[in-house]
């Protein structure tokens, strides 16, 4: 809102990541960084060429924050390759992860290591509606129980991701038994790990596709230290 009132052209996206994005774009299962990007750029591009900024847009800058910051950073590397038409002049990364792989371990560790240790009413009672402290004062929360939000929060959007991804692209991943195959499914995808989603469910999908040629180059789309260098200065 501070953009568009100071007088800027906005497009917000939905994270590519979640089932919202997927199910109106249909680009494929999630977590592949290059198709996302490619994907972003494309609609951005699109939008420039519409009656709305044709001639009436000079300068595109990207704003992303966490996943979404590392999807902008590869949009400017993308462009730098030659691989988009969209050129943006600056880009703008709010806390992306340094490292994809190594976010998604420590969010499995969490959740694995101390999410039941607490109910989601006491996660929920707890963090929720806290404010921040005054400065110099020791945070209300252990560190323990700070993980376990983290790990809660995260594996609460990420069972709706596998059970979509699924379904929609026919992975057939997750297992179907009898009448209550929906609750079946939407219970073994709450078992799955961030790790096993990206390299169970993303690299297979894109490896058939012949969009990745091994896993470590879809994890490297999420490693700063391989996107930043390849991005215009």
């Amino acid at each position: 809102s501070y953009l568009y009132d100071a007088g800027f052209h906005v497009l917000t996206f939905d994270s590519p990541f979640l089932p919202a994005f997927s199910e109106k774009s249909r680009h494929g299962v999630a977590g592949n960084f290059t198709a996302e990007a490619t994907l972003v750029a494309n609609l951005i591009d699109t939008f420039l060429q519409s009656s709305k900024a044709k001639g009436k847009v000079t300068r595109t800058g990207l704003v992303g924050v966490s996943y979404g910051g590392v999807l902008a950073l590869n949009v400017a590397r993308l462009s730098s390759e030659g691989k988009v038409k969209l050129q943006p002049v600056s880009v703008l990364a709010l806390s992306p992860p340094v490292s994809l792989k190594t976010t998604a371990g420590l969010l499995d560790k969490y959740f694995a290591e101390d999410r039941w240790n607490y109910t989601l009413s006491e996660l929920y009672g707890d963090l929720a509606n806290h404010k921040p402290v005054a400065a110099g004062q020791p945070i209300p929360f252990t560190p323990s129980e700070m993980r376990a939000g983290l790990a809660a929060a995260f594996r609460l959007d990420l069972k709706e991701v596998v059970d979509h991804n699924d379904m929609r692209y026919r992975m057939n991943k997750l297992p179907k038994s009898g009448l209550h195959d929906d609750q079946y499914r939407r219970d073994w995808a709450e078992t799955w790990t961030f790790t096993r989603f990206i390299e169970e469910m993303t690299f297979p999908y894109w490896s058939k596709k012949g969009a990745v040629s091994g896993l470590e180059q879809l994890w490297e789309a999420g490693d700063l230290n391989q996107v930043l260098p390849k991005c215009p200065e």
